[in-house]
């Protein structure tokens, strides 16, 4: 068997499991509390421990404040634009648990209303148990 053909079959398997054992959850970690690195480290290892899922990603880790880093790099690269009403196309590809979906919407509503009204955004995602928990978050925000 070629490897990429085993690669492709277990990352099919891994895909194909629900969602909570994909994509783990972690309460958001206020960053104002933390003492320094140290202490960054500290709680981070606590709460990676306790987390259901086996993968977590810096969306999660630094909700909500790294989507809304990419949130505002959109708003900003669509100033450029000459037309204020050319509509805007987000893709995620491996939308996750749709943390950073949710959280850049969330922020361009509150933060750019006017280019909030134009955006379209697509997540693509090769697991459907994912494809379904992205739809049920992002339906109930």
């Amino acid at each position: 068997m070629l490897i990429r053909h085993f690669v492709g079959k277990k990352l099919a398997e891994y895909y194909s499991q629900p969602a909570s054992k994909v994509i783990g959850s972690m309460p958001t970690i206020k960053l104002s509390s933390l003492l320094g690195k140290w202490h960054w480290l500290y709680v981070y290892g606590r709460m990676y421990k306790k987390q259901q899922g086996q993968w977590l990603t810096p969306v999660e880790l630094f909700r909500p404040h790294y989507s809304n880093i990419l949130a505002n790099f959109v708003a900003e690269s669509t100033k450029s634009r000459s037309e204020d009403s050319e509509p805007v196309h987000i893709v995620e590809l491996g939308g996750g648990r749709a943390t950073n979906a949710s959280c850049i919407l969330s922020h361009l509503q509150l933060e750019q209303p006017y280019l909030y009204d134009r955006v379209s955004y697509t997540i693509l995602d090769s697991s459907e148990p994912l494809l379904e928990l992205q739809k049920n978050v992002l339906s109930a925000g």
